[in-house]
């Protein structure tokens, strides 16, 4: 019963966050890349802090800070991919809508069986699964910057870039340019 109330109070609180000051906190930041990694590290940090917190009120907090978190990083990843998609944008949000519904038929597994093995494991797991990410994100910022910035600077001199974000792009637009050379 206590498990239903946090989640159920969690997740209203969060709905309510993300639809008034999401758009007013990504638009106050500017950059999303900046507020994916605090969402990272604020959701990491809470979910290991979790795993002291003994009162009710507690937990509670903490419970909502993670949720407040993860409800703002979504959109945040949403435009950060929709940013660097360029003319992809409806494969790459497709991709994004797949990818969170195989996370939410696969995380509550994982997290199941690891409840089963011991009860921390999966907050631990959690925690590690964000680090990792924080760390990816941070570690392949300036490579997709470098990418961004040559796709752009390519596009600008009417040739194809030769680092491309997206391999598939590439070959969409080699094979359309190709198709568009030929009946010149």
């Amino acid at each position: 019963m206590d498990i239903a109330i946090i989640i159920t109070t969690g997740s209203i609180l969060g709905t309510v966050v993300q639809g008034t000051i999401s758009g007013w906190i990504i638009n106050r930041f500017g950059e999303s890349k900046k507020i994916i990694h605090i969402c990272l590290a604020v959701g990491g940090l809470f979910i290991f802090l979790t795993l002291f917190a003994e009162q009710y009120m507690m937990i509670m907090l903490m419970t909502f800070i993670i949720f407040l978190a993860m409800d703002i990083l979504r959109p945040a990843v949403s435009t950060s991919l929709s940013r660097q998609a360029g003319d992809e944008q409806g494969f790459v949000a497709g991709m994004n809508s797949s990818y969170t519904s195989l996370e939410n038929v696969i995380g509550p597994l994982i997290a199941g069986l690891l409840f089963d093995v011991h009860i921390q494991s999966a907050y631990m797991v959690a925690t590690l699964a964000l680090l990792v990410c924080l760390i990816l994100s941070l570690r392949f910022k300036q490579a997709g910057e470098l990418r961004l910035t040559t796709h752009v600077a390519e596009q600008r001199r009417g040739g194809l870039p030769q680092v491309c974000i997206y391999p598939r792009l590439r070959s969409r637009l080699e094979n359309r340019l190709g198709s568009v050379l030929t009946n010149a």
